[in-house]
C-alpha cells in the first residue's frame, strides 16, 4: 500500500466530508492519437497499473487550503512542521469548513493554496476501491451525484448547483459539467478527454 497526495478544492472537501463525494475524475496525460498511453504496453483503457494516483487499496490524502499562525506568514511550506503548529501553537485552519481542531494559540495567518499544504497537515484520507478509465462525457447521472455535486431542495427551488454562476439544473450531469468547467477552464468538458476514475471511501 502506498500514499499519496491529491488536490481537492472547497467545495469538494466538503463534498468528501458530508459523504456526497466518493469519486473523482482526473486528466489522463500522455495519451496518444492512437489511444494508447506513453510508456503502456496497451490501450488506455487497459492501462490502469499507470494511473498516477495509485491502484485499488492505496490511500489518498488529501490537500486542501489551509492557514496556520500568523507569526509563520514568512514560513515557507517547506518550513512549517508538525509540532510546532499543532502541539506548540494549536493552530491549522482548515479554510473549506473554517474549522481549526484544536484551540488555536496563535491569530490566523494568511491563506495558504492546497498545493502548499504538507502531509502532516492533512485530515482526510482516502482508500481507492475501484479505478477504471472512460471518456469525461460518458459519465452517468448516478456517477455525476457520486461526484459530490450539491443538491439544494426547498420551496423556493429544486436542483442541482451551477458552479459557473447563478441558477440550477435538474440533470446531474449538466451540473457536474459546470463543476468540471470551474475547476478545469472555459471548454475543458467539450475536449472530452479520457480520464482516470478513481473510486474512494474515507478512512476513518
Amino acid at each position: 500500500m502506498k500514499e499519496r497526495p491529491i488536490l481537492f478544492n472547497g467545495d469538494m472537501v466538503r463534498a468528501v466530508m458530508d459523504g456526497r463525494k466518493t469519486q473523482t475524475r482526473r486528466v489522463i496525460k500522455g495519451v496518444g492519437p492512437d489511444n494508447w498511453l506513453k510508456g503502456a504496453s496497451n490501450h488506455v483503457v487497459h492501462a490502469i497499473d499507470h494511473c498516477p494516483m495509485g491502484k485499488i487499496g492505496d490511500v489518498l490524502w488529501v490537500k486542501e487550503n489551509f492557514k496556520v499562525g500568523k507569526c509563520a506568514n514568512n514560513l515557507k511550506p517547506s518550513e512549517l512542521d508538525a509540532r510546532t503548529w499543532i502541539v506548540e501553537n494549536g493552530g491549522v485552519w482548515y479554510l473549506a469548513d473554517n474549522h481549526c481542531p484544536l484551540t488555536p494559540i496563535s491569530t490566523k495567518g494568511k491563506t495558504r493554496p492546497n498545493n502548499h499544504m504538507p502531509k502532516w497537515a492533512s485530515r482526510i484520507k482516502l482508500e481507492i476501491t475501484d479505478l477504471r478509465v472512460e471518456f469525461l462525457n460518458d459519465i452517468s447521472s448516478d456517477d455525476a451525484k457520486a461526484e459530490g455535486i450539491e443538491y439544494f431542495d426547498s420551496m423556493e427551488f429544486k436542483g442541482y448547483k451551477n458552479y459557473l454562476g447563478p441558477g440550477f439544473t435538474q440533470d446531474p450531469v449538466r451540473s457536474f459539467e459546470s463543476l468540471w468547467e470551474s475547476i478545469n477552464g472555459k471548454d475543458s468538458w467539450l475536449e472530452n478527454p479520457w480520464v482516470w476514475v478513481i473510486e474512494f471511501e474515507v478512512i476513518q
